[in-house]
């Protein structure tokens, strides 16, 4: 790719580009150039963060909505490896978790990790989940790797309170089992219809019944 062609564009420009490209190319097979204006496009397009990879994991560019809320800027960022960017959180380890996926990425399937991404004025980093997907060739060969970068902290957030709960729920029935296999008195439960769905150890005792026995029957 030639120095002019990497350097980075605004949609519009790429929009433009690309148009004079493809009528010079007609129906013949798109190369990398094309490729790349392509991507950048989709780049511009999408509402979440974004960077167009080279083979290598090297920033070719960073769309808008990532370079704002990082406080950075293109020329800061070309040419840097994804895992050298700026904007992760330095006690986050994102430069061992991205260097691995940048691997996985290369066996051209999406990849997937959590890593926290360091928003400007922000004294600690937020968990955002990195999806890196090739961009194939009309010959399905990678050339170009998208990294689309999502804010996931809120959703962790509700599902830590949900798995906490879950958690709460587990153990107070726990102790409810507890009291009622060491309670003195005869417990049971059972369905709408009036069956014993359970019994506790003292009912089994009194009536002479094992626990599968008592199971079903009319109270």
């Amino acid at each position: 790719m030639s120095n002019t062609e990497a350097e980075p564009l605004r949609p519009r420009q790429a929009v433009d580009r690309l148009q004079r490209r493809l009528e010079t190319l007609a129906d013949g097979p798109l190369d990398e150039v094309t490729l790349s204006l392509q991507a950048r496009i989709i780049l511009g397009q999408l509402s979440h963060h974004a960077v167009l990879l080279d083979r290598a994991g090297r920033i070719l560019d960073s769309n808008d909505n990532l370079l704002n809320v990082t406080g950075t800027t293109r020329e800061r960022v070309a040419g840097l490896h994804l895992w050298s960017a700026p904007w992760w959180h330095e006690g986050g380890g994102a430069t061992d978790t991205l260097r691995f996926l940048l691997q996985q990425a290369n066996n051209d399937e999406p990849v997937r990790a959590l890593v926290d991404l360091q928003h400007t004025g922000e004294v600690l980093g937020r968990s955002h989940e990195v999806v890196i997907s090739p961009v194939s060739d009309s010959g399905g060969e990678s050339v170009f790797f998208l990294a689309e970068i999502r804010d996931v902290a809120d959703r962790l957030a509700a599902e830590s309170i949900i798995d906490d709960r879950a958690r709460d729920l587990q153990a107070a029935e726990a102790r409810y089992q507890l009291l009622v296999e060491h309670s003195s008195d005869l417990i049971g439960r059972h369905d709408l219809d009036g069956r014993y769905v359970h019994a506790n150890g003292s009912s089994l005792t009194v009536l002479g019944r094992t626990a599968e026995e008592m199971v079903g029957q009319l109270l």
